[in-house]
């Protein structure tokens, strides 16, 4: 099964709330209330107005809201940062109800988007709506004797239907395999060892999910810390809307440089969609936030992550992609109406110094083991670090030719299909 297929990209767009690494305790941590007006409108095709009142949660200064459940007819749920002066920019994303209370008419459960701008002040705060018609936000701190509120809809909305409130949006199932039990052996604590950690399985707009995308990741950064010797407050690992485009600035093009010595090593995990700009052939990783429609500035190009490694002081820097970037299906989307472009390489471009390892050929498409619950190409790169384990070093190379020819042997076997992972840059 593939982990997703080439789709039309969403025509809604927001921006995206900054993401931070290791959050500390805030000023404005608790339980929260928000309220939402929309007064009627006559935008568009005409809306009514309404007014929602539902319970949020700010933990380490990370505002979580949720209307009703995700994924279904008539939710919401809003992310996003309170920066230490109060100002914030969240993101809302959710389903519509009844087509009379949306601009554009959207049927029961059409995906929307949206940024909130916001203030905050003690235990008050306030915001708009930024995209689409004007809505007014108001959040109320709960003081430590109240409970949570009750979630509560003004009576001019209307019921959810009982079809589209199935319409959730689920994570595949949880498979358990031999990769997700740790090696006993580990390999010798690296205090000079850091890395990026990004796994997105579902999207802000919509796109396709890349199915276990985010397991991936999670397990990836257990096995650099518990059996590579990594220290944990050296991997950052960015998962689903916190691996923003503005998270991947922060934590490339910022926290590395902060960090990484000379004689250091640096290890880039991606796992994701891919996409080509259809006028460049450039690659682009997407982020959550990301549109394929409007890449060059919601994307973060392969060319710009090579650049930006390549400056560090790092004696080994090593990039590793289960994606892939030709716009053919798998873990690759393009815009609307592009036809999909072919040898794409992932490791295209990267400078001498770069190991890059990518999933599939620049033509071919990254697969889902289902049976495994990882993607085709983790999966066996991960039995790859098992098999060195008990050395003592990591030998990269030894790890890609364990995983190239059982991920070409499998994707033939259960996909009638080639995928044959790439290995560029020296050994």
């Amino acid at each position: 099964m593939r982990r997703c297929i080439l789709i039309v990209a969403a025509v809604l767009f927001g921006l995206a709330p900054g993401t931070s690494g290791r959050s500390e305790p805030s000023q404005f941590d608790g339980n929260w209330d928000v309220t939402i007006h929309c007064p009627a409108t006559n935008e568009g095709m005409g809306a009514k107005g309404y007014d929602l009142r539902f319970p949020a949660r700010v933990q380490d200064g990370t505002l979580t809201a949720q209307q009703g459940v995700e994924g279904t007819a008539n939710s919401l749920r809003i992310t996003g940062q309170i920066q230490p002066d109060g100002s914030a920019l969240f993101q809302a994303v959710g389903r519509s109800g009844s087509p009379e209370y949306t601009v554009d008419r959207h049927s029961p459960g059409g995906l929307y988007g949206y940024p909130i701008k916001a203030q905050f002040n003690g235990s008050r705060g306030t915001g708009t709506r930024l995209k689409l018609r004007k809505c007014d936000f108001v959040f109320d701190k709960q003081s430590d004797k109240t409970g949570a509120t009750a979630q509560s809809i003004s009576a001019n909305i209307a019921p959810t239907s009982g079809d589209a409130a199935k319409q959730a949006v689920k994570a595949p199932p949880r498979v358990r395999s031999d990769v997700d039990e740790l090696p006993s052996a580990r390999i010798q604590q690296r205090d000079k060892a850091y890395a990026v950690v990004i796994g997105i399985r579902r999207y802000m707009l919509g796109l396709p999910e890349a199915d276990f995308a985010d397991a991936d990741a999670t397990l990836m950064k257990t096995y650099l810390v518990k059996t590579l010797g990594y220290q944990d407050v050296n991997v950052v690992m960015l998962i689903n809307e916190r691996a923003t485009l503005s998270g991947f600035e922060k934590f490339i093009e910022s926290w590395l440089p902060n960090r990484v010595q000379d004689g250091a090593e640096v290890f880039v995990y991606f796992s994701g969609h891919g996409a080509p700009n259809p006028k460049t052939g450039d690659a682009y990783m997407v982020p959550y936030d990301g549109d394929p429609t409007y890449l060059d500035k919601t994307g973060y190009p392969l060319k710009r992550l090579y650049s930006e490694l390549a400056k560090l002081p790092a004696r080994k820097v090593t990039v590793v992609m289960d994606s892939c970037f030709s716009g053919a299906g798998g873990r690759s989307v393009v815009s609307k109406g592009a036809r999909p472009l072919v040898m794409v390489s992932a490791g295209e471009g990267a400078p001498e110094k770069l190991n890059v390892i990518s999933a599939a050929a620049g033509d071919q498409i990254s697969y889902t083991y289902q049976d495994k619950g990882h993607g085709l190409f983790t999966y066996f790169f991960l039995r790859g670090i098992k098999e060195q384990a008990g050395k003592k070093t990591l030998d990269m190379k030894a790890v890609f030719d364990y995983a190239a020819p059982q991920v070409a042997n499998t994707a033939r076997r259960e996909y009638n299909a080639d995928q044959v992972p790439q290995w560029s840059g020296k050994h």
